[in-house]
């Protein structure tokens, strides 16, 4: 509902904070109220504090599996598109300079909706996620493409490579063979999927995988 998404907002909000800073700013007319110093004669120059909340540059990319088995999920996957796509965009214009985001979707292909960077109007931000929430169910699963993609995408874009937190966030329903195969009947990623996410971590991107529907076979999983 509207108040979950104001929510989440003002969460997320709070999450890009860094920590409040005391700045003091020497005035060049007056001095401080310091007994003690004037007894001295050493008075001391009037100093002015201000508190200033200063933000990290965070870029986060979200991913959305949009195969054909995505379908028994399409409410949840919509609601996931409006939420994520209205307060990113809010959170973008909020702080313009300090939060960048990318929003796409993959198949066998993978198809950027909202690209790292792009500034857009509330229309037209409101007409893709539109868009994107109706092209949910069609295709196939790749996800070692997709993540190659991005990864190019986030490391191409200066703001994205410069940012002090950085995350990648896929959602899907289960790994294709070339993410991850099964041995001794437990899951474990492709030697192609761990060289990728070595990459990843080299470039300081936190990849977080979220299993979602019933098929899920990738648990919530992270990359430091």
């Amino acid at each position: 509902g509207k108040g979950d998404t104001q929510f989440i907002f003002s969460r997320m909000q709070r999450a890009l904070a860094d920590r409040i800073r005391i700045i003091k700013q020497r005035m060049k007319r007056g001095l401080e109220i310091d007994p003690v110093a004037f007894m001295l004669k050493k008075p001391k120059q009037f100093v002015r504090r201000k508190k200033e909340e200063k933000l990290q540059t965070t870029a986060l990319a979200v991913l959305l599996d949009f195969s054909g088995s995505m379908t028994s999920v399409k409410d949840q996957l919509a609601y996931t598109i409006g939420a994520v796509g209205e307060n990113f965009w809010k959170l973008r214009e909020t702080a313009p300079q300090h939060f960048f985001y990318d929003l796409s979707s993959f198949t066998e292909e993978t198809k950027t909706v909202i690209s790292m960077g792009e500034r857009l109007g509330e229309e037209e931000n409101s007409q893709r996620l539109v868009t994107m929430a109706n092209s949910v169910g069609d295709g196939g699963t790749a996800i070692l493409p997709a993540l190659q993609k991005k990864l190019e995408d986030f490391t191409g874009s200066r703001p994205a490579r410069g940012a002090k937190v950085k995350y990648l966030i896929l959602f899907t329903d289960g790994a294709d063979s070339g993410a991850v195969r099964e041995v001794n009947n437990r899951h474990a990623v492709t030697e192609e999927m761990a060289a990728l996410l070595k990459k990843y971590q080299e470039a300081g991107i936190d990849v977080i995988a979220i299993g979602i529907g019933q098929t899920a076979c990738i648990h919530r999983s992270r990359v430091a």
